[in-house]
C-alpha cells in the first residue's frame, strides 16, 4: 500500500544534511510524516517520501537546521507533468482506458468443472447452439436458462451452476450414471437385507423390525431388519401388519480376499531426440497453428498453455499454448526388489484407499508378496467391518414366530 500511495501522491528522494539530522527524524517520528527507504551515508541521511509529507517536512527542516535536497522526483503527479504537451500520449492511455473498459463486458473465456464422462469439446458445441459463444456480450446470458438448458440435454447431468466472473463463465456440474431414482428408491416400502456374507458387529435400527441380532452370522441377500411392522390387539394378538421402508445402521465384519500380480518388467521409454517447438494460438475460437503441435507414432508432446489475465477477473481473449515433441524408443527393464516392493505397497495403498472410500474399517491385514524371475504376486486377506445393509422390495418372512407374533427369520433376497 505504501508503494501505491507513493505513485499516486508523487514520490521525492531527499537528502538531509545539517548541523542536528537526528533531531529533524525526530520531529517528523513525533509529527506522522511517513519516511521510506531510509539509509545512511557519511554524515547524511537518505529517504523517500511523499509530496504531501514533504510539504509537512520543511518547517520541521527549518526548526532543526536541516538541508533537504531533493535527488530525484518520480510518481504519477510528475510523469502528467513532464508529458502534459504530449496530447498523442494521453490519448492513447484514454484510449486504453476505455478499451479495457469496453472489452471487459464481453465473455473471453469459458471454463468446465466437475464434468467426467461429457467432455468439454462436447459441451461447448452445445454452447454454440445455444447461441453462447465467444466474443458476445455478458449481458446477454442468462444463467439460469442457461442451467436449465443443460439439464434437459444431458439428464445424466443432476447439477449444474453458472456464474460468470469478470469475462469468465464457470460452468460446474455433477454427473450421475446410475440410471435410477434415489428418491423412489427411498421412498418405496422395503427391507434391508445383506449385500455380503458377514458376522453382524452392531445395530442401531431407526425403522423397522430387526431379524438378527449382533453376533449373527448372516449370509448375502438375507434379510436383516423387515419393513412389516406388527400390528397387535389388546390381547398381543397380529390383527394387521404396516409396510414401511426398513432404515438401520447394520455394521459387520468380513474377510476380503486380496490378489494382485504384476509382470516383473515395464516399459520405459527413452528418448533419443526432440523437435522444434510448435506454437498454437488461440484467439476466441480461432485458432493458428505453427510447427509440431502434437504427438505423433513414436513421440510424446508436453505442452504449455498461458492465458494473459488482468486484474485477476480479466481473462484476454486469448492463450498461448508451447508444444515440444520429442522422439523415444520403448525397451523393457527389469525391477529390482527395492522397485517390486515399492509397486506392491503402493497398490496396496490404493486398496486400504478404496475399503475406506466405500465406508469400511480395516481391522487387521495379512498379506504376503513374493517374487520370481518374471512375476510379483502379493495375496492375502483383509478383515473389515463396515455397514452391510442394502434397500430391498418386501420380502415374505418364512419362519416361527416369536413370543410377541414376529417371525424371526428365514427371510432372503436374491442379490445378483
Amino acid at each position: 500500500m505504501g508503494a501505491v500511495r507513493l505513485f499516486f501522491h508523487g514520490q521525492l528522494q531527499i537528502r538531509a544534511y545539517g548541523r542536528d539530522p537526528e533531531r529533524f527524524l525526530n520531529l517528523c517520528a513525533g509529527t506522522g510524516v511517513t519516511l521510506y527507504n531510509m539509509k545512511r551515508k557519511e554524515d547524511d541521511v537518505c529517504f523517500v517520501l511523499s509530496v504531501p509529507d514533504f510539504r509537512r517536512a520543511v518547517p520541521l527542516a527549518r526548526k532543526s537546521r536541516t538541508f533537504l535536497h531533493i535527488c530525484r522526483r518520480s510518481g504519477l503527479p510528475f510523469l502528467l507533468y513532464r508529458n502534459r504537451t504530449r496530447k498523442a500520449y494521453a490519448a492513447g492511455l484514454l484510449l486504453g482506458i476505455f478499451l479495457l473498459y469496453f472489452l471487459s463486458h464481453f465473455l473471453w473465456d469459458i471454463r468446465f468443472v466437475g464434468n467426467l464422462y461429457y467432455t468439454d469439446e462436447t459441451i461447448r458445441d452445445f454452447l454454440e447452439e445455444e447461441g453462447i459463444q465467444y466474443g458476445m456480450w455478458t449481458n446477454q446470458i442468462v444463467c439460469n436458462d442457461l442451467e436449465q438448458a443443460i439439464r434437459i440435454r444431458y439428464p445424466e447431468i443432476t447439477w449444474v451452476s453458472a456464474q460468470i466472473s469478470g469475462t469468465r463463465m464457470i460452468i460446474q456440474m455433477k454427473e450421475n450414471f446410475s440410471g435410477t431414482d434415489s428418491t423412489e428408491i427411498k421412498n418405496a416400502p422395503g427391507d434391508l437385507a445383506a449385500a455380503e456374507d458377514g458376522v453382524i458387529t452392531s445395530m442401531i435400527v431407526r425403522q423397522g423390525t430387526p431379524l438378527v441380532k449382533p453376533g449373527d452370522e448372516v449370509k448375502a441377500g438375507q434379510v436383516l431388519v423387515s419393513g412389516r411392522i406388527p400390528i397387535h390387539d389388546d390381547s398381543g394378538e397380529v390383527v394387521a401388519e404396516e409396510e414401511t421402508t426398513a432404515d438401520a445402521d447394520v455394521y459387520a465384519e468380513l474377510s476380503i480376499p486380496y490378489v494382485w500380480e504384476h509382470s516383473r518388467y515395464r516399459e520405459e521409454r527413452i528418448v533419443t531426440g526432440k523437435y522444434p517447438c510448435g506454437i498454437s494460438l488461440q484467439i476466441g475460437s480461432y485458432l493458428l497453428r505453427a510447427g509440431r503441435t502434437g504427438a505423433q507414432d513414436g513421440t510424446f508432446c508436453l505442452s504449455e498453455t498461458e492465458t494473459p489475465v488482468l486484474f485477476y477477473r480479466f481473462s484476454l481473449p486469448l492463450s498461448l499454448t508451447i508444444s515440444r515433441a520429442f522422439h523415444y524408443e520403448t525397451c523393457m527393464r527389469r525391477m529390482t526388489e527395492e522397485e517390486c516392493q515399492a509397486l506392491t505397497e503402493k497398490e496396496l495403498t490404493l486398496f486400504r484407499g478404496e475399503i475406506r472410500a466405500e465406508g469400511g474399517k480395516i481391522l487387521r491385514e495379512e498379506t504376503e508378496t513374493t517374487m520370481d524371475e518374471n512375476q510379483i504376486r502379493a495375496e492375502g486377506y483383509f478383515w473389515i467391518e463396515k455397514q452391510i445393509g442394502e434397500k430391498v422390495p418386501l420380502q415374505e418372512i418364512v419362519g416361527e414366530e416369536n413370543e410377541n407374533g414376529i417371525s424371526a427369520g428365514e427371510a432372503s433376497y436374491d442379490v445378483e
